[in-house]
């Protein structure tokens, strides 16, 4: 009873944040959670609990009765309801691996529970958990599990009429095909969430989908139009007062800026974001302002700050395990080994470089490709082929850890 108590208390704390997780008070109910982790963790782990891991061997009644215990409703519930609603929190503060474990174990006693008969396989709090399991499994690159777990979602919604929840599963549908780079097929799911959101009059998941609207048409290449769909996103954000929406549009500015080679702009707008990451605990919008920040240091010519900038958004990347993170870390270092005049060092960046993001199905964006190139070029122009193709494949053969470290140890 004891253990039932603790549990519900945490529980009705996380659904009373998860709806101020975005918005004006974001930045202290993260914070609260974070403060509470560990108890909320203990919560999850007795209503995740499987008795029967310690059970001992009696009768085949003895064990069944075991399992079926383990998936009462009353404790997968509290599980599914709490997992459901932490998935935000596990996503802006970095606990990648963590959010995606729980998620998994509570949406495995689920999975039992409806085979035995024991629980609905129209859940909303199921849905919610599925949607929470794709977003994880998507920033891990586990593409096939995030399409699995939001078609299933959205599936559940569509039986349950509940738009706001369908929109949130073509959203993460719309994720993994921006992310492979599938342009037709993300515009598509982004537009259709934008409709659903549209009908449901959810102002913030508007400003979410134009923003990755924007990211569609910004990779291809369209920066005007990209603009226009990032400040009406940015302008949303900051009319309901949702810091980390804001952040994440002023970097996509930002990047229009970049690409465009207003520079200053670019700055400032990187600049602006990055006390707004910090004061939200966002651990990789942090790393990411900070490669931001390194890239412009390259441009300027400014090698040293560069260095530095990146060195430090590449370990934070690290700390995430962010595979995409660590890549664009290591092509930011390859740029300025190949500014440096080091140009094995920079053949071997961008080998590992590419190593890594063919592991985890990551593309250059079209729009971003000719540039590639071209820094690639200026340092193998530097050395001969041969020698070139030597270093780029010593890179390659490196694994992930051994090219970080190769990367932070400034070697040659």
């Amino acid at each position: 009873a004891l253990h039932r108590r603790h549990a519900s208390f945490f529980l009705e704390l996380v659904e009373e944040a998860e709806p101020r997780l975005s918005g004006p008070e974001q930045a202290r109910w993260l914070a609260l959670l974070e403060e509470e982790h560990d108890n909320i963790r203990a919560a999850l782990h007795w209503a995740l609990r499987e008795d029967t891991a310690t059970a001992p061997e009696k009768s085949g009644e003895v064990q069944r009765a075991a399992k079926v215990s383990a998936g009462e409703a009353g404790n997968l519930e509290i599980g599914l309801r709490t997992a459901g609603a932490l998935w935000r929190f596990w996503l802006v503060h970095g606990y990648y691996s963590e959010g995606r474990e729980q998620l998994a174990s509570v949406l495995g006693l689920a999975d039992r529970a409806i085979s035995e008969g024991k629980y609905s396989s129209e859940s909303p709090y199921l849905a919610k958990a599925l949607n929470g399991a794709a977003v994880m499994a998507w920033r891990q690159n586990d593409y096939d599990g995030a399409r699995s777990r939001s078609h299933r979602a959205l599936g559940i919604y569509r039986q349950l009429g509940d738009r706001i929840g369908m929109a949130q599963s073509l959203h993460n549908l719309g994720n993994v095909a921006h992310r492979l780079t599938n342009y037709v097929s993300a515009s598509a799911y982004f537009g259709e969430a934008l409709a659903l959101r549209r009908e449901a009059m959810d102002k913030r998941g508007i400003a979410d989908s134009l923003n990755n609207l924007a990211m569609v048409v910004d990779e291809q290449g369209d920066y005007s139009h990209a603009r226009s769909l990032y400040e009406e996103s940015l302008a949303t954000y900051r009319e309901l007062g949702e810091k980390r929406g804001v952040a994440n549009s002023l970097v996509n500015l930002g990047f229009v800026a970049w690409e465009q080679k207003d520079l200053e702009s670019a700055r400032s707008l990187y600049e602006e974001s990055l006390p707004i990451y910090r004061e939200l605990g966002d651990k990789r919008g942090v790393a990411n302002a900070l490669n931001n920040l390194g890239l412009l240091a390259w441009e300027r010519g400014e090698y040293d700050i560069a260095v530095s900038l990146f060195g430090e958004s590449l370990a934070r990347h690290r700390d995430l395990e962010d595979r995409q993170g660590i890549a664009e870390c290591l092509e930011g270092l390859a740029r300025v080994a190949g500014s440096q005049g080091h140009a094995q060092r920079a053949a071997r960046l961008w080998g590992a470089s590419e190593a890594l993001r063919e592991a985890v199905s990551i593309s250059i964006p079209p729009g971003d490709l000719l540039e590639y190139q071209r820094n690639i070029a200026l340092a193998h122009n530097l050395l001969d082929d041969e020698s070139w193709a030597s270093a780029w494949a010593q890179g390659r053969a490196m694994n992930t850890e051994h090219a970080i470290e190769y990367a932070l140890s400034g070697r040659q």
